[in-house]
């Protein structure tokens, strides 16, 4: 998820599977000024990247990033 631009971090992942199927819940931070229409663009990429991975369902869920939460997200580079 952080090869997808505009995802500053991943807050929290959690995955499982049905079956074959594999299904992942995402929070990604993102920058705080965005609109609602940009934010939503970003996690329609992140599904995009994560079913070009075989990722059956993606449920992203984005939030505005804070700098001073850093020691707790994995980042992108």
């Amino acid at each position: 998820m952080l090869e997808v631009s505009d995802v500053i971090a991943v807050n929290s992942i959690k995955g499982r599977y049905h079956g074959s199927s594999v299904f992942v819940d995402v929070t990604i931070a993102v920058e705080p000024d965005l609109t609602l229409q940009e934010a939503h663009a970003i996690c329609d990429r992140v599904e995009t990247h994560m079913h070009s991975k075989g990722v059956s369902s993606v449920y992203v869920h984005p939030e505005p990033y804070h700098p001073e939460e850093e020691s707790h997200e994995v980042h992108h580079s």
